[in-house]
């Protein structure tokens, strides 16, 4: 039996059945296979090694790897070194930048990583072909200025390398050609050099120049499978889409099932397809290799699908890439892509918050830091918006407030626990540590300047290296990749500093987190192999599916080289490539792939994008297809689209083809025919969800529920009445009159709302801190006046009180600095106008009163300086029956009335919004206001304790802004008498758990529950049905505030 009379046929090609046989023939003989890439050829020998036949002393090399090895002695000889990859790119931007500086036609064309990629590929061109500048002529240009210029930078090029001591692979390539013609000792004895007969036809230049320098003798061409040649549909045979490029040639189609297509709606369900046809047919995925004409698209979709499919995540996907993963996947590759945006954009607070919160930075020094999403709910809450010297000043800001809230606590919280406020506001303080710590290091990073571009590029290097956070083996690949590219310039600037003049570092930076790929790798045991066009069918899996073959990705549209175009290619030198040329092979190439693959082909394209709704259309390729497999060799694209199966999409059509759970659902519930009660069936599967069905179905419901707010557990544990019980704010109470539900949120379950700062550029102080400024700048104008014994007079004591306001903005501005000039100057000019109406009001309103107490402390601690009413136990409020019921508060001022000593008082709470939602006429606003009563209440308690006698006559709510002018609206305490009964309400809400939604949409138009009220409109008509049904007699208080008959 002749050697390689043993090797199976079944699965290899052409080419591998050749390789198959050199290596059965010269089994000890040295041989070097020529490859377009060492993955490619190690492919080869896999096939070989799996047909039987085993493969001894064969080195895979790829053209330019043989020249380095060869041409390396004299390399080492002439001292001199390989100019490549990015050295090679700074060195043709470093050459074009000298030549703009004096250069017409080339000064006008943008500078960037792009430009000096094309600059470096045409110069490379040029050198492949054997072109140099001595050969050029610039009427062999369209534009001979232009041509000048191209020769000239040829010039100055060469002149780099030859002063450098540099040579390019143009250089290396000759000077291994030189090598084997002269030295006979440069191959080892008795070895073999095989090539492909395709990859033979493809060398230009000097690369041919290097073959043909190879002895006669050594050179093995391998034969490969021709597009169009021999037989089809047997085992061993092509594929008849080998016959892709000449349709009409082809064989008649045998329906033997070997090539088939598909379409899909969107490209993530061309994906989807390939899996579900996997698993449909029980194909492991060690059987299976995909190709795609879009890495940008097909890659990452490919790469997100198959991680699902993995309980490792991440790190167990179960596919490999030839061209591998983008970087932008690892933490380390966000983060990068995250910094750059924050410097570009001005350290914009949104961006550093979501890097936080996605984990990307690594936590510091922390032994047990806070979680990230924690970390960021506290950063998005300071008042930061952008800015890189506003960081770490709004930090310090808030621990300085938060130490002094610590050591006086709060009035108005949404709990009556003070400990656990304590222990509330000391995680912060902890959270606020680990922040500026994080936001510190990375400050200390990025250079002030933003011109300094080398100060950038190692800011990124310590960024990436030390800071970014890594919690997986792709994080770390990521972070080794980018630190290799980022140091390597590095490397580059500090041996030619020049080139920094033409390299952009931010851009440089950008394109590298989004472009740079990791993990590139070969077919694995239990993946799927990935592969593009160009570089795959290799890999001899008997199940190939070729994706994205629309006719906007396939052909690849023939973009020119914008420097040296093809007429200009055409005109120098026939070696060098064109891209009309790469557009009229990529049919032939087509073939020439479907040709060498042996086993079952899948086409398939994107028949509609779901990024902008618009339908594609098939590749020419594909309707060639169409002809080859159907044999209508007349067949047009119309045709061929009624041909197709309909698009596949989200829901498989047979539930049995499903991916994952949520395939099935939309199979079951959306697919033909249609499933009986899907409610029920999602019900019995998914209890959650079958309890939210049945709370949406009560909450449409005339009754009123425990999925409207009905919680009798809690009443008795909120009845303020018992022993012991709740002790009650105004701002309580009046949240429970406004939104019972609200209050439930708040108060019962204890949910705080999202703390967010939301930039605002045309604002600087929210309503609520306007109002705390202006409270203390009232009340420190009325201290001075008390000491002095005496009452407000505009014309005295106006300097004096703008005075305190100054003192108080200025103390705001440190707290909260303003978005602008013109924002401050206009917010100030509003606060000065509206003390100067608060003064003139006063000086009318004050000659029949004296103000006595201010921000009188009832039910909490006082402040350091205090009023002798205030008390730090609640105060009681009897109801009707004799209950009664604990209160507290902070009653903003007290007047005393006529004459010293007259034991008549006032109340008096200032308000700095708008009067809207007070009403003279109805003074408790249908249960929604009783702050008014409540504060009488405890004014009455404590004057009577402190002033025998004492009677509080009236309470006013005072607006002393610009739009409300000074308007009071009083009542007689006759009159909030009334208020005893709203409160009676409100608390046999609390003592019967009752906490339905309000029937008026305004109720909650700025709450900060807001979003999780649902359909607002809706839940507001719902609530208004149940109070209207007079089985709910547990609204019974709530009907009663809100004036509802029956």
């Amino acid at each position: 039996m002749a050697p390689g009379d043993h090797i199976e046929n079944v699965g290899l090609n052409r080419l591998t059945r050749g390789l198959a046989h050199l290596c059965a023939q010269h089994v000890m003989e040295e041989k070097w296979l020529l490859a377009p890439s060492l993955r490619t050829g190690f492919q080869w020998l896999d096939a070989v090694t799996k047909s039987g036949q085993p493969v001894l002393n064969v080195r895979v090399k790829t053209v330019n790897r043989m020249a380095l090895e060869l041409g390396a002695p004299e390399m080492e000889k002439r001292g001199v070194s390989l100019l490549r990859g990015m050295r090679a790119e700074l060195l043709a931007g470093a050459v074009l930048a000298r030549m703009r500086e004096k250069s017409g036609y080339l000064a006008g064309l943008e500078t960037g990583p792009g430009l000096m990629r094309v600059v470096a590929a045409t110069l490379r061109d040029l050198r492949l072909a054997g072109v140099d500048a001595a050969g050029l002529s610039p009427r062999l240009f369209e534009v001979p200025v232009k041509g000048k210029e191209i020769i000239s930078l040829l010039e100055a090029y060469e002149e780099e390398l030859a002063c450098g001591g540099l040579i390019d692979l143009a250089g290396a390539l000759s000077l291994a050609a030189r090598r084997l013609e002269t030295d006979g000792a440069a191959l080892p004895p008795q070895s073999l050099v095989a090539v492909p007969e395709d990859m033979l036809e493809r060398m230009r230049g000097f690369e041919r120049v290097l073959w043909d320098s190879v002895p006669e003798e050594r050179r093995i061409v391998l034969e490969v499978d021709r597009p169009g040649e021999g037989s089809a549909g047997g085992a061993g045979d092509p594929s008849p889409l080998a016959w892709v490029s000449r349709p009409g040639d082809a064989p008649q189609p045998d329906g033997d099932g070997c090539v088939e297509m598909f379409r899909a709606v969107g490209e993530v369900n061309e994906v989807r397809e390939v899996l579900r046809r996997c698993a449909a047919a029980g194909i492991p995925f060690d059987q299976v290799e995909i190709l795609h004409s879009d890495a940008s698209t097909y890659v990452p979709l490919i790469y997100e699908i198959c991680a699902l499919l993995s309980p490792q995540g991440g790190t167990g996907v179960p596919a490999t890439f030839l061209e591998g993963i983008p970087v932008r996947y690892s933490r380390p590759g966000r983060a990068l892509a995250a910094w750059l945006s924050w410097i570009v954009e001005d350290f914009p607070q949104s961006v550093l918050v979501r890097m936080v919160q996605d984990g990307l930075l690594d936590p510091g020094s922390a032994t047990d830091p806070p979680h990230f999403s924690r970390m960021g709910s506290v950063l998005r809450s300071l008042p930061i918006g952008k800015g890189r010297g506003r960081y770490l000043a709004a930090i310090d800001a808030e621990l300085e407030s938060l130490a002094w809230r610590i050591s006086r606590p709060e009035r108005e919280e949404y709990g009556d626990d003070n400990g656990e406020q304590a222990a509330h506001l000391e995680r912060r303080m902890e959270i606020l540590r680990s922040l500026r710590e994080i936001i510190g290091d990375l400050l200390a990073g990025i250079p002030e300047s933003a011109h300094d571009q080398l100060a950038l590029l190692r800011g990124a290097e310590e960024f990436i290296a030390s800071r970014a956070r890594g919690a997986s083996e792709l994080d770390e690949y990521g972070r080794m990749r980018l630190l290799d590219d980022i140091r390597e310039l590095a490397s580059c600037i500090g041996e030619n500093d020049a080139c920094l003049s033409c390299l952009d570092i931010r851009g440089w930076l950008s394109e590298l987190a989004a472009s740079s790929r990791v993990e590139g790798k070969g077919p694995r045991p239990g993946c799927i192999y990935v592969a593009s066009l160009a570089a795959g069918g290799h890999s001899g899996r008997p199940h190939t599916f070729i994706l994205g073959l629309d006719d906007g990705r396939f052909p690849a549209a023939g973009l020119q080289d914008p420097l040296l175009l093809d007429s200009e290619r055409t005109a120098i030198c026939e070696e060098l490539p064109t891209a009309a040329g790469r557009l009229a092979a990529s049919l032939e190439d087509f073939a020439s792939l479907a040709a060498r693959i042996r086993g079952r082909i899948t086409l398939s394209y994107c028949c509609r994008s779901l990024g902008d709704d618009r339908d594609m259309f098939p590749s020419p390729i594909l309707l060639a297809a169409y002809r080859i497999v159907t044999g209508d060799r007349e067949g047009v694209q119309d045709d061929l689209i009624a041909w197709l199966p309909e698009p596949v999409s989200f829901a498989p059509r047979d539930p049995e083809l499903y991916l994952n759970s949520t395939e099935w659902w939309l199979c079951r519930l959306c697919g033909e025919p249609a499933a009986e009660d899907p409610e029920g069936i999602v019900s019995s599967a998914f209890p959650h969800l079958g309890r939210g069905m049945e709370a949406r179905r009560a909450r449409e419901s005339d009754l009123f529920t425990a999925y409207d707010g009905h919680v009798p557990e809690a009443g008795a544990d909120l009845d303020p009445t018992k022993a012991g019980g709740l002790v009650l704010s105004a701002s309580r109470l009046e949240t429970l009159g406004r939104c019972p539900l609200e209050y439930f949120f708040a108060y019962v379950l204890g949910i705080k709302p999202p703390e967010e700062y939301l930039l605002d550029p045309s604002r600087w102080l929210e309503p609520t801190e306007k109002g705390s400024l202006l409270h203390s700048v009232f009340q420190g104008f009325y201290l001075r006046l008390l000491a002095e014994n005496r009452g407000p007079v505009f014309e005295s004591d106006w300097n004096t009180l703008q005075g305190i306001l100054a003192d108080e903005i200025g103390a705001w501005v440190h707290r909260k600095p303003p978005p602008s000039h013109d924002v401050f100057a206009r917010e100030v000019d509003d606060l000065r106008r509206g003390v100067r109406i608060f003064l003139q009001e006063e000086e009318e309103h004050c000659r029949g009163r004296r103000p006595l107490y201010f921000e009188v402390a009832i039910g909490m601690e006082t402040d350091a300086e205090g009023n002798t009413v205030d008390s730090p136990e609640p105060v009681e409020v009897e109801l009707p029956g004799g209950k009664t019921i604990r209160t507290r508060g902070c009653i903003d001022r007290i007047d005393e009335l006529g004459e010293p000593g007259s034991s008549r008082f006032a109340v008096c709470d200032y308000k700095t919004g708008s009067s809207y939602g007070f009403k003279r006429e109805d003074p408790f606003c249908q249960g929604r206001r009783v702050q008014n009563f409540i504060y009488m209440m405890q004014a009455q308690s404590r004057l009577a304790e402190c002033h025998p006698g004492a009677e509080v006559a009236s309470f006013q709510y005072f607006f002393p802004s610009t739009r409300e002018h000074g308007e009071r609206i009083e009542w007689d305490a006759g009159t909030l008498m009334g208020g005893v009964d709203v409160l009676q309400n409100l608390c046999e809400m609390l003592a019967r758990g009752c906490f339905p939604f309000t029937d008026d949409d305004s109720d909650v138009s700025i709450s900060d529950f807001r979003a999780y009220f649902g359909d607002i409109n809706a839940s507001v008509e719902a609530v208004k049905r149940k109070l209207h049904n007079p089985d709910n007699e547990i609204l019974a208080p709530f009907r009663e505030l809100r004036g509802y008959g029956g």
